[in-house]
């Protein structure tokens, strides 16, 4: 489909995008098709057939329109993204978990991505072996990714946070199956704790804690896979995600 060494400026842009308030609504049509490589469209869905289906009820009129910038760039690729939190790992532990559910998922994912003009599948299950999924579907996922790879592009979100051993896993299994991977370097701090935090902090705060628990900033996280890629992935399969959104907090008592 396309070539993993050459250089990627991958964007994503989600369907609930177009129901912001009118200054902040977004749509394909505010996308410029030169500024990206790679365009990333957010979400699809699993249903209990283990078949891939839209969630927005005019998500194939915004893949038209976005597949429509190919027209003026022909060089532009586009990906649908499967999963996501919204979308919870309840889908990927049943269609992962024997065979045939993993050959349907192939063949509707094949057939999907090309009727509606798509490059690739980008897999956002967040995330194998963790949030309820069972160790096992870390090699379930390896097998779905192993058949998967030959019949399309293919993509994946990293976990940043993930445990050594889960992302040697990755590295070691997943390096000659996907196109490229990306680092979820954002979201380390947010409404979920106690004292603010930056987004995507390159270094750690020292006001926050040392802990072993504390989130690894990017430079920190990205040095590290960095050694790692060096000796299982090729250097032009990793990228690091950069958030253009805020993280809002809320004042106790409020």
């Amino acid at each position: 489909m396309f070539s993993a060494a050459s250089s990627k400026l991958v964007c994503h842009m989600t369907n609930w995008a177009q129901y912001r308030p009118s200054g902040a609504k977004f749509t394909p049509d505010n996308i410029d098709p030169f500024l990206c490589t790679h365009v990333i469209y957010s979400l699809a869905t699993i249903n209990s057939f283990n078949q891939i289906i839209p969630i927005e009820w005019n998500d194939e009129q915004l893949y038209s329109s976005l597949n429509s910038l190919k027209n003026y760039n022909p060089a532009l690729k586009t990906l649908l993204s499967v999963g996501g939190t919204v979308n919870g790992v309840s889908p990927f532990i049943s269609l992962v978990g024997k065979p045939d559910s993993r050959e349907a998922f192939i063949k509707s994912a094949i057939s999907f991505l090309r009727s509606h003009n798509f490059d690739g599948l980008n897999i956002a299950w967040e995330y194998p072996g963790h949030n309820g999924s069972p160790p096992e579907d870390r090699e379930r996922f390896t097998l779905l990714v192993t058949v998967s790879k030959p019949c399309n592009a293919l993509t994946c979100f990293l976990l940043k946070l993930i445990s050594c051993y889960s992302a040697i896993f990755f590295y070691l299994y997943f390096n000659s199956h996907f196109d490229f991977m990306n680092i979820m370097s954002y979201d380390f701090h947010g409404h979920w704790e106690d004292v603010t935090g930056h987004n995507s902090p390159l270094y750690r705060s020292s006001q926050l804690s040392s802990s072993p628990k504390e989130a690894a900033p990017i430079a920190k996280s990205c040095t590290w896979h960095m050694s790692v890629k060096k000796r299982h992935m090729p250097v032009g399969n990793w990228l690091m995600l950069v958030p253009n959104w805020y993280m809002p907090f809320f004042k106790k008592g409020f």
